[in-house]
């Protein structure tokens, strides 16, 4: 019976949170076209000049893993100098905020108008935390599945359908040397962004009931900032950046090392959000 219930809260997740965030999906799909057509035009007017004063002009056309790359991109590791002026890398910043703008309401929404009712039927406050995580976890996949279909729609109409990085635009481009990167370590290095994603988005969720949506959406935003600053291995948001990666020219993120921190980051979460629901008042103080 627990089951079943515990069934019908999670579909009442999934569709009601569908419900509330559409519309912040058709600006993720809105986000990545933009990149798409950036890059598809930049990679038709790009020329550049090397050391004996030769101009070049990219002829490759981009692949699927050119554009995800992209997305991904980031910068490399910032060294503060008077001479070097910190960018901030707008678009990596931007796909992240999305991110947290799909995942940071719902939850704390639900808790305050259906926590009971929900409770109640379920008897288990654990079916409701982990139905929440789910929900998370379904969220982060459907925006990185977005993003895959643009850049799969874009390279088999203006590129080529592979994954592996094309050398010229991946050095030109994107900043990266991926002379010797194959399909299989770029799937790989795909997968850290992604993990990345879930691992701050169960954090989000989680401060969004200790605190409030709008403090945990500025924290995410803050600590995304902060790692785009500093490298350092307590801010992840690096891990999630292409230009960081230990597969590409001098990047210094360990993949595997990298996922196994985002894991238990994920899991540590997940048992705290339970313990927290078992002691937490079921009628808070509304917002």
């Amino acid at each position: 019976m627990r089951g079943r219930a515990f069934i019908k809260t999670l579909n009442h997740d999934l569709k009601l949170g569908f419900a509330e965030n559409y519309w912040k999906y058709f600006i993720l799909l809105g986000y990545f076209l933009v990149l798409s057509v950036t890059l598809y035009q930049y990679v038709q007017v790009f020329t550049a000049t090397i050391g004996d004063g030769t101009v070049i002009h990219i002829s490759a056309k981009a692949t699927t893993a050119d554009y995800l790359i992209y997305f991904y991109n980031g910068i490399k590791i910032y060294i503060p100098s008077s001479s070097d002026p910190f960018r901030v890398p707008l678009m990596w910043l931007g796909l992240q905020m999305l991110i947290a703008l799909i995942v940071g309401s719902y939850p704390s929404k639900d808790f305050y108008t259906n926590s009971v009712n929900v409770i109640t039927r379920t008897k288990s406050r654990l079916s409701w935390w982990v139905s929440k995580c789910i929900w998370v976890f379904c969220s982060v996949v459907a925006v990185y599945v977005l993003g895959l279909l643009v850049a799969l729609i874009f390279s088999a109409l203006f590129g080529k359908v592979s994954f592996v990085p094309g050398k010229d635009i991946s050095f030109w481009i994107n900043s990266i040397d991926a002379s010797k990167t194959t399909s299989g370590k770029f799937l790989l290095a795909l997968l850290l962004p992604f993990l990345v994603s879930l691992a701050l988005s169960l954090v989000q969720v989680f401060l969004s009931f200790v605190l409030q949506p709008i403090m945990s959406f500025l924290l995410t935003g803050a600590y995304f900032l902060s790692s785009a600053y500093y490298f350092n291995p307590f801010l992840i948001g690096s891990y999630s950046m292409f230009q960081r990666n230990a597969l590409f020219f001098n990047g210094r993120v360990d993949v595997r090392i990298a996922i196994i921190v985002c894991l238990i980051i994920g899991g540590i979460v997940i048992v705290a959000g339970s313990q927290y629901f078992q002691r937490v008042d079921l009628l808070p103080k509304k917002q």
